[in-house]
């Protein structure tokens, strides 16, 4: 049995307001090979008692079952085929070989790692009438140029590039000077964010000739490296407490998933989750009171995933537990400023490909799991990574649209005005600057993964 580990979106027709002029409505004609790349095997749908699909938005929520009543436990719920678009931040960094033919974009992984064998090529592309001008292409090598994060104060970027001849995580200014590398030696490094206050990057490392991984902080120069953990079993993407002081990370003891905060100088380190399930995925609130986490189950027919959420009010040895009680089947994204909403997706039952398929959607919501709005109608095949812009009133995020290509999309946070904002693609992940005014991704429009930039607006 493999693990169903949701990405990204949710839901499946309800609108996302007016402003979609010029939404892609082409479909390529069946058997076309970039469609079937795409697309890939696809998978089953959900065939299980323990989930309903509920609301016109079509989300699956854990059935409730009323005491006694057998008839209502015993009802079978068959939904329909479910699309496998690839995706990329999704799977943590260990061997779940079964999920890897699903999400099949490459990225920095360890070599044996099934996913890196056979991921999909995306082709160079012609850029659109309506972009041209307006795009900054900063990364110009053959490399593989992927995961540009903004400084917090926006001066510089750091990405991971394989150009020096494996991964290794860069620094360069804003408008794309001055790079400089940051890692070195043998190990592969990725999946780096900055310090709250631009100062450090924190990483991740794998050495596959000692067979260790590890989760590392340094200055920018590369200089004062500090070591966090390092373990022989798998570590996976760590992100900083928005005070700095703390780092949180997934990780595997005995073959188990779970979640770890770790001081920023390395000398202390506390479990934070214990269960058989697989826990992943840690977000901090953006006060640092709330800590997010992901759960996929192990222990059911059909593993939808869900939300948790952790707050510490007698510090990290005895967090408190809340569960989710939104959709299930969901990866969580990113917190809108205030903390009061997330942006996730969703897994639901979407028509956009022209028959009913389970799909994942981007969605906003509350934290307690109420008012999911879908952010992209029903005008993709399914969305990836939304991201509220710095003062919470948009949302940004990409799609596999209508024309089977990646492409970047606006909207309101409250659903209204969605825009599709690239048309050529390939167009992935894309990050807002500081001060909101544009927007950095990574693209395959010449042919190789490079980093871009683009005005907002």
């Amino acid at each position: 049995m493999s693990l169903s580990l949701a990405g990204c979106g949710g839901g499946s027709n309800t609108a996302g307001g007016g402003g979609d002029s010029g939404v892609s409505t082409f479909t390529p004609p069946v058997g076309n090979a970039l469609s079937t790349a795409i697309l890939g095997e696809g998978a089953d749908g959900l065939v299980t008692d323990r989930y309903d699909l509920i609301g016109t938005s079509g989300f699956f929520y854990i059935r409730n079952y009323e005491i006694g009543n057998e008839v209502a436990h015993k009802t079978i719920y068959n939904s329909p085929p479910r699309l496998t678009l690839p995706v990329r931040f999704i799977l943590p960094n260990g061997k779940i070989g079964g999920c890897y033919t699903c999400h099949r974009l490459n990225y920095t992984a360890p070599s044996s790692n099934p996913q890196v064998r056979v991921p999909v090529n995306l082709p160079a592309t012609t850029e659109a009438e309506a972009e041209r001008g307006k795009l900054t292409r900063l990364t110009d090598d053959v490399a593989m140029d992927i995961n540009g994060m903004w400084s917090p104060d926006g001066k510089y970027i750091a990405w991971v590039s394989n150009s020096s001849g494996n991964y290794q995580v860069w620094v360069m200014d804003s408008d794309g000077k001055n790079k400089r590398q940051v890692t070195q030696g043998p190990a592969i490094h990725g999946w780096q964010e900055w310090s709250p206050d631009g100062t450090r990057l924190v990483y991740w490392e794998n050495n596959e000739t000692t067979g260790k991984s590890a989760i590392k902080t340094s200055k920018t120069d590369g200089s004062d490296i500090v070591t966090i953990v390092e373990s022989s079993e798998a570590l996976d993407r760590p992100v900083w407490r928005p005070d700095g002081k703390y780092i949180t990370y997934a990780g595997q003891t005995g073959g188990n998933w779970d979640i770890w905060a770790a001081g920023s100088d390395g000398k202390v380190s506390y479990r934070l989750t214990s269960g058989f399930e697989m826990e992943t995925n840690p977000k901090w609130s953006p006060d640092g009171t709330r800590l997010a986490y992901k759960i996929a189950p192990i222990d059911a027919d059909y593993p939808l995933t869900r939300e948790y959420f952790m707050t510490f009010p007698n510090g990290f040895s005895s967090p408190v537990i809340q569960g989710w009680n939104g959709p299930q089947s969901i990866q969580m994204n990113d917190w809108s400023p205030d903390g009061k909403l997330i942006a996730y997706t969703a897994e639901a039952v979407s028509s956009s490909s022209g028959e009913a398929k389970v799909s994942y959607l981007a969605v906003v919501g509350d934290i307690n799991g109420g008012y999911p709005v879908v952010l992209s109608g029903n005008k993709t095949l399914g969305d990836r990574g939304p991201v509220f812009s710095p003062d919470g009133r948009r949302i940004a995020f990409w799609s596999w649209d209508l024309n089977y290509r990646a492409t970047l999309w606006i909207v309101n946070a409250d659903g209204t005005n969605l825009r599709q904002k690239t048309f050529a693609g390939f167009d992935m992940n894309p990050r807002w600057s500081p001060d909101g005014t544009k927007l950095l991704f990574e693209s395959s429009r010449n042919g190789n993964m490079d980093i871009w930039i683009m005005s907002a607006d």
